[in-house]
């Protein structure tokens, strides 16, 4: 967690957080529009500002109480304190997509990526290319970045 203890946030931000916490995008705006007003918002200030553990608290009640598709209220509040993090850039995160090679993997980062409002999707073959550029290519340990995705699985050690 970090120490961040205020945050401003608007009410596009605050759908953002309800879509990454679970909430269905409709539901998401229209919970964001309530939760905004509810907080102190108007259409002169686009902006609020609260504490953070008062709008995770206030956001967790709404969604519960107009909601009852999602987890339990622990979980929700969690998913929520996250989600803010995320929102606001107080936290990162990496979501890996994995399959088989044509199986439509850049497809759906780009659709979780846009549902998501992630703005940056990195391909492995460009991760590779940076891991590449710092590595030794006589290092064994290092040897699945220099051949083919089909023969990678062969360089990593059986035990």
């Amino acid at each position: 967690m970090t120490l961040v203890q205020s945050i401003s946030i608007q009410k596009f931000q605050i759908q953002n957080v309800l879509k990454l916490a679970g909430c269905k995008p409709l539901d998401s705006a229209r919970l964001a529009i309530e939760l905004f007003l509810k907080m102190g918002g108007d259409s002169k200030k686009p902006t609020i500002e609260c504490q953070r553990s008062v709008f995770v608290e206030s956001a967790s009640q709404l969604v519960l109480t107009k909601l009852h598709h999602l987890p339990s209220p622990e979980r929700l509040h969690s998913r929520i304190a996250a989600a803010t993090e995320v929102v606001l850039h107080l936290s990162s995160f990496t979501l890996f997509v994995g399959g088989t090679s044509g199986c439509g993997k850049s497809t759906v980062a780009s659709v979780l990526g846009q549902r998501l409002g992630i703005d940056h999707i990195i391909s492995t073959d460009s991760i590779r290319h940076i891991l590449r550029t710092c590595s030794d290519p006589d290092d064994p340990s290092n040897s699945a970045l220099w051949v083919s995705t089909y023969e990678a699985g062969q360089c990593i050690p059986a035990n």
